[in-house]
């Protein structure tokens, strides 16, 4: 961690290799279904296939406006809302930023920043998703919700030194006993 003056406040980073190999597979991804979504006779080539893609393209298939493929245009259009932000968290690499007055999640979050009178406790957690481990920060808020920044990078322990440093301060701040 640096030290605390502007923005060499402590901050804990994307664990960004596993981004960098999605990043791939989501552009792919927009380009397979923004082409399906605006030439439907290639939807209806895919739909004859076999597996799980081709049975949901084929439910889609008759779903068109104004010569567009309105489901498979949604997809395509939120997938590349997401690879828009697993691009941005690539490039910027910082998941949350400890500064005096509050902890501050990534932009791409969508979360505000939570000033420490709010916060009740803060840990690193491995949660399983799929057939994986998530390494997670896990932010437990004194209204009884918790939140998670997912896909924290805790390589040398670097989240949970993020975590003791962000609980050190909420002791200073004279509460939180830590998320049960």
């Amino acid at each position: 961690m640096e030290t605390e003056a502007g923005k060499d406040a402590p901050s804990l980073r994307w664990r960004t290799g596993g981004i960098g190999c999605l990043l791939p597979l989501f552009v792919v991804a927009v380009l397979y279904f923004g082409l399906f979504a605006v030439r439907p006779a290639m939807l209806h080539d895919a739909a004859q296939g076999h597996g799980r893609v081709a049975a949901w393209l084929w439910l889609a298939e008759g779903m068109e406006w104004g010569g567009f493929n309105l489901p498979v245009a949604l997809i395509a259009v939120y997938l590349l809302f997401e690879t828009g932000r697993y691009g941005w968290r690539w490039a910027d690499e910082e998941a949350a930023r400890l500064t005096p007055e509050a902890l501050i999640p990534h932009a791409s979050l969508f979360m505000r920043p939570m000033k420490w009178s709010e916060i009740a406790g803060v840990r690193f957690v491995q949660r399983p998703q799929l057939h994986a481990i998530q390494p997670c920060l896990e932010i437990a808020l004194r209204n009884g919700r918790r939140r998670l920044i997912r896909g924290v990078d805790n390589e040398g322990g670097a989240a949970e030194r993020f975590a003791a440093e962000a609980m050190r301060r909420i002791r200073e701040m004279g509460a939180g006993s830590g998320p049960a």
